[in-house]
């Protein structure tokens, strides 16, 4: 077992989280020990859904509790926009036959044909799922994460006249653009689809591919719902999990100050050529809505479960943007040394007391979480460490 960083008690309290027993808690660190889950994760990432907030969230609960990450060389595919797992895995490949992964997180396609790959590379069971985000939302936020140094447009009207004519959605633009969920959950890798954009209004195709699909997934998140989603997930997949290792940081949110919005008739030729996605979503949306009704008419203590965990993000949240806000102020006071009031200290309402290890378990980019993943299989697997393992 592994110390995992805990919510500090204050923050519990504040929130109506009930006590951890005192037995499991170091109470000069507010680390618990928590033992490996009882089931293995395996999440799929569609582009700009909350998906790297997702990531940050089974990464955590990996490390935390002293998991082994499947990880690919170049730290962010798993063969994406391939199949599954892709050629370059790094890890494990001579041990697998007595030690499996605990979880993946790095971006994939959804092995709708194939689910039983899965439990070659992971510990059974395996509790497979994904995060979906309303498809014109998300398409036009990825026109403006991906598109900012993309030379093949400059508005919406030639991002239409560009994919609307695409015959095929192969290579990582045009899967990351046009009905992006669909794509990672392995629509367009399906053999009698081909990779072909021909089939994307057919509906009872549509209709087949969802009923696969949703036989295969655990488990489905929703963005705008995604408090609920967390809590649901809990309930519903992974019941072994606390409260307190749900708790989100958001990633990849920074607001651009110029945004070009589609027009409203553009916004009509979008919804046409995002039918498939539309389709996708709304099932699961609606799905989803009705599992978390369910749940709350069967276990009513799950409001209040949703109720704690907003409470502890948002709590968390503005304790980091106050520690942030004071670094910057008091970096502005050693600029103006020579100022009257350059001896006054700058005060921190409450977020003094979030611990430093938790600021940086919450905070710490995917990437230097992989890395971190990356040096454990190293050390456990007895690897040199400038070269690959085993």
């Amino acid at each position: 077992d592994v110390p995992y960083p805990f919510i500090p008690k204050w923050i519990r309290s504040q929130c109506g989280v009930p006590t951890t027993t005192k037995e499991n808690i170091e109470s000069s660190t507010e680390m618990i020990r928590l033992g490996p889950l009882n089931r293995s994760l395996a999440f799929i990432r569609p582009h700009k859904t909350g998906s790297t907030t997702i990531k940050g969230v089974v990464q955590r609960i990996t490390f935390g509790r002293g998991g082994i990450e499947m990880i690919s060389a170049d730290k962010t595919y798993l063969g994406w926009p391939n199949r599954f797992p892709g050629s370059e895995v790094v890890g494990l490949q001579d041990v697998l036959r007595t030690t499996k992964y605990d979880s993946f997180s790095h971006h994939s396609v959804l092995a709708v044909e194939d689910p039983s790959i899965y439990k070659q590379y992971l510990k059974e069971p395996v509790c497979v799922f994904t995060i979906l985000r309303e498809p014109l939302s998300r398409t036009i936020s990825a026109f403006h994460f991906f598109g900012e140094d993309d030379d093949d447009f400059d508005s919406w009207r030639d991002f239409l006249d560009k994919y609307q004519q695409q015959t095929q959605v192969k290579g990582w633009k045009p899967a990351v653009y046009m009905n992006n969920l669909a794509f990672s959950l392995g629509w367009y890798h399906q053999a009698h689809i081909g990779g072909l954009t021909a089939h994307d209004h057919n509906r009872t195709l549509i209709r087949d591919f969802i009923k696969k699909v949703d036989k295969q997934l655990d488990f489905v998140m929703i963005l705008e719902h995604m408090v609920e989603s967390l809590v649901l997930w809990k309930d519903l997949a992974v019941p072994e999990l606390q409260l307190e290792e749900l708790v989100w940081y958001d990633a990849n949110t920074e607001h651009k100050p110029s945004k070009i919005y589609p027009t409203d008739s553009e916004q009509e030729e979008l919804k046409q050529m995002l039918l498939l996605d539309t389709m996708i979503y709304n099932h699961f949306k609606r799905k989803m809505e009705k599992q978390w009704d369910d749940a709350i008419q069967r276990s009513p203590k799950l409001q209040a479960m949703k109720e704690s965990l907003k409470c502890m993000h948002n709590t968390i949240v503005r304790a980091l943007e106050e520690e942030e806000k004071v670094e910057e102020d008091s970096g502005e006071s050693d600029d103006n040394s020579d100022s009257d009031d350059s001896e006054e200290d700058t005060e921190l309402s409450f977020s003094q007391t979030l611990p430093a290890k938790l600021n940086e378990f919450l905070t710490l980019p995917a990437v230097r979480y992989t890395q971190a993943m990356r040096s454990r299989q190293l050390d456990q697997y007895g690897c040199d460490h400038s070269t690959e393992c085993p």
